[in-house]
C-alpha cells in the first residue's frame, strides 16, 4: 500500500500527486492567517510569550491550511484525493451567499509532515504566481519555525525569499510535463 508518506511513490501515486498539485493551482489556496488565542482562564495574557504579540483577543499565532472549495457535486472527487493521498479532511460548508460547497482542508501538520517533504523530494512546483507565493510563504514559515503572526508582517527576509524562489519562466521545461 503506497501511502503519500512512503519513501518512494509508485508512478500512479506520483502522477496523482502531480494532478492534485495542478488542481490546487487552479481551484485551491494556501491560507496563512492570524489566529488569536486566550490563556487557559479565557482572559487576556498580561505578557506574551517571547516574541508574541497581544491583540484584544489574546496572542496572535500563525494559522496555516490548504483549502479547496468545490460545488457539493464534487464531494466524491475531494474524498478520492483524501483517501488516495491520505491527507486532509473533507466536509461540506454552506456560505452566507451561494450554493453548498464541498471542502478539502489540509491542516498545518499534514502540510508540514506529508505534503511539503514530497514536493521538495520530487521537485514539484506550483505554476501560478499566486500559488507559488502562498507556497513559498508557508515553506519559509515552516523552515524557520515562525509561530507569531507579527513576525511575518512586512518581513523583508520573507519577501526576498519569495522573490528569489519564484519560477518565472520555462514551465514547460519542468520534468513532469514529460511524465
Amino acid at each position: 500500500n503506497d501511502k503519500l508518506t512512503d519513501d518512494k511513490l509508485t508512478d500512479d501515486k506520483l502522477n496523482l500527486l502531480l494532478k492534485f498539485i495542478g488542481f490546487i493551482d487552479g481551484d485551491g489556496y494556501i491560507r496563512v492567517t492570524k489566529k488569536s488565542k486566550l490563556n487557559k482562564n479565557k482572559m487576556l495574557i498580561d505578557s506574551p510569550p517571547m516574541g508574541g504579540d497581544i491583540s484584544p483577543k489574546g496572542i496572535d499565532y500563525i494559522y496555516i491550511s490548504l483549502v479547496i472549495n468545490l460545488n457539493e457535486n464534487e464531494l466524491d472527487l475531494l474524498n478520492y484525493f483524501k483517501s488516495e493521498l491520505n491527507i486532509g479532511n473533507v466536509y461540506c460548508i454552506t456560505p452566507k451567499k451561494g450554493n453548498k460547497l464541498a471542502r478539502l482542508e489540509i491542516n498545518k501538520t499534514d502540510l508540514k509532515n506529508k505534503l511539503l517533504p514530497l514536493l521538495n523530494k520530487y521537485d514539484i512546483h506550483f505554476l501560478t504566481l499566486t500559488r507559488q507565493k502562498q507556497y513559498l510563504l508557508m515553506k519559509y514559515i515552516f523552515e524557520n519555525n515562525i509561530i507569531f503572526y507579527k513576525d511575518i508582517i512586512n518581513n523583508d527576509k520573507i519577501n526576498n525569499y519569495i522573490e528569489n524562489n519564484i519560477i518565472k519562466y520555462d514551465f514547460d521545461k519542468l520534468y513532469y510535463f514529460n511524465y
